[in-house]
């Protein structure tokens, strides 16, 4: 069976990290689903590249998460059990509660548009239906608000945990409970980086990382996967 990618051929030179950015979105996408077994020969032919760039994409997908190895088996697309959700988050809430209060200062003197506009993309992704687009905004989101920390090896480190493809799955399916929770714990966020105190960002932020987990367990236990790999 292939791997749904035919079509998406690239070109031969492609770097690794061209690979790497099609191979995630395809992930997060759920064209390449959570459990499915890679075969590099194949893969590498229905993306017309050759191994070694692929292999280095596959190995830089494994350390960001995406991707598990097999043990000299190849790779395979991770899945996730209420454990890992609950350490992603717990890695999460470590990193992006400091994150926020560090970026008051740069966001209150700057403004807040282009974290306004992103919210209000997310807004008209909801409207429209388009899971895909909730999630690229909703990275791009929190993304403005962690490069205001003038750190941008800490919105390195971040960015993969907001991407990983169940973010995908709670966006398709989440929609079904409605999104005034999601949208608004995002202008919560804004509306207290704006005006709150450091302690009342670093609460914010807790309780907003609290409902994404929230969000993402009940999406795992609804499908009935609470005890096994998804």
């Amino acid at each position: 069976m292939l791997t749904g990618l035919t079509g998406l051929a690239v070109r031969p030179r492609l770097l690794s990290e061209e690979i790497y950015s099609t191979l995630r979105n395809a992930i997060i996408e759920e064209r390449l689903p959570p459990g499915m077994k890679i075969v590099e020969e194949r893969l590498a032919s229905e993306l017309g590249v050759s191994r070694i760039p692929l292999r280095e994409a596959l190995h830089k997908l494994e350390r960001d998460g995406f991707v598990e190895s097999l043990a000299h088996r190849g790779f395979r697309v991770t899945s996730f059990t209420e454990s890992d959700l609950q350490q992603i988050y717990e890695i999460r809430e470590f990193l992006e509660v400091p994150a926020a209060v560090k970026a008051i200062p740069k966001l209150r003197q700057h403004g807040f548009g282009p974290v306004e506009e992103a919210l209000a993309a997310m807004r008209e992704s909801v409207m429209t239906g388009e899971p895909i687009k909730i999630v690229s905004q909703h990275v791009r989101f929190h993304r403005l608000i962690y490069e205001a920390s003038d750190n941008p090896r800490l919105v390195e480190l971040l960015t993969p945990f907001m991407e990983l493809g169940f973010t995908y799955r709670v966006a398709r399916r989440a929609g079904a409970n409605g999104w005034d929770d999601f949208l608004n714990a995002h202008q919560r966020l804004i509306d207290v980086l704006r005006t709150g105190t450091p302690e009342e960002v670093a609460q914010e932020m807790v309780e907003h990382l609290q409902l994404g987990k929230r969000t993402s367990l009940s999406v795992l236990t609804a499908e009935g996967t609470s005890n096994r790999r998804v």
